[in-house]
């Protein structure tokens, strides 16, 4: 199975990396793992491993992402190279403005393995709310530049920080759609099964995958196609202003893809 990536929150259709070679370190609980050398394995239930995924949105800046296996409750990591920095954009020869960057990389191989092994798979991730981790980056900047941002730099990057944290708090982004769309593709492709994504939030989980609409009506869309459609799906609910995740979840869902919201039990 060929998985697609998201690169900078961006569907890219960059093909399988040769990283399932890594060494397997079982841990006692989830973790945001940024180290290249092994990939981290929990045995734990489902609702064990939403728990600490609760704690990591509000302690960690870095996304992770997981496969959890419901028939072996395992917790396989399958994200790499998670990144966040602070660019520079110029406004002119004088000027430039600050702006905040993620990224993180689908170990493709991993998954594409995971998704041929098994019939039934959650792929789960987590949107972070932890706002401290992103001073200190703002600092390492200032150290590595020289002198420090004026106040409506530093501004701009907590406004773009905390507009995309409102905005993404309790949906999907495209990416998130795009890459459901293309890893989906690939499962249904090959086997029957049940495949689904969750994104654990501050307030609740998200859920969304392809109805069996959407499984057809996708299958032969391009990447470029997917990514388009991915964009214009998000950009249609741009506008929702309410605070309420259900409000979110219902506009969203459609005859080809259903989305979901279910609040923490305590």
């Amino acid at each position: 199975i060929a998985i697609p990536l998201i690169l900078s929150g961006c569907y890219s259709p960059v093909q399988l990396w040769k990283m399932d070679a890594l060494p397997k370190r079982y841990v006692d609980r989830l973790v945001v793992n940024r180290s290249e050398n092994f990939r981290t394995r929990a045995y734990m239930s489902e609702s064990e491993g939403i728990e600490d995924i609760r704690n990591l949105v509000s302690s960690s800046l870095f996304e992770e992402a997981w496969a959890y296996l419901p028939k072996k409750h395992l917790w396989i990591e399958v994200v790499r190279k998670e990144n966040y920095k602070i660019e520079t954009r110029n406004v002119n020869e004088h000027e430039f403005k600050p702006y905040f960057t993620s990224s993180a990389t689908i170990d493709s191989e991993c998954l594409s393995k995971i998704l041929t092994q098994n019939s039934q798979v959650v792929l789960y991730h987590f949107h972070p709310k932890c706002i401290a981790e992103l001073e200190e980056l703002i600092n390492k900047f200032e150290e590595e530049r020289g002198k420090p941002l004026d106040t409506s730099q530093r501004e701009d990057i907590l406004t773009q920080w905390n507009s995309n944290l409102e905005f993404f708090r309790d949906r999907p982004s495209y990416g998130d759609i795009a890459q459901m769309i293309g890893t989906s593709n690939a499962f249904y492709r090959v086997k029957r099964g049940k495949l689904d994504f969750k994104i654990c939030t501050p307030q609740g989980i998200v859920s969304y995958h392809l109805t069996s609409e959407g499984i057809s009506f996708y299958r032969n869309k391009s990447e470029d196609e997917i990514t388009k459609l991915s964009s214009e799906f998000i950009r249609r609910n741009s506008s929702l202003v309410s605070t309420n995740p259900l409000d979110h979840t219902k506009a969203l869902t459609n005859k080809h893809i259903e989305v979901k919201f279910n609040p923490y039990s305590n």
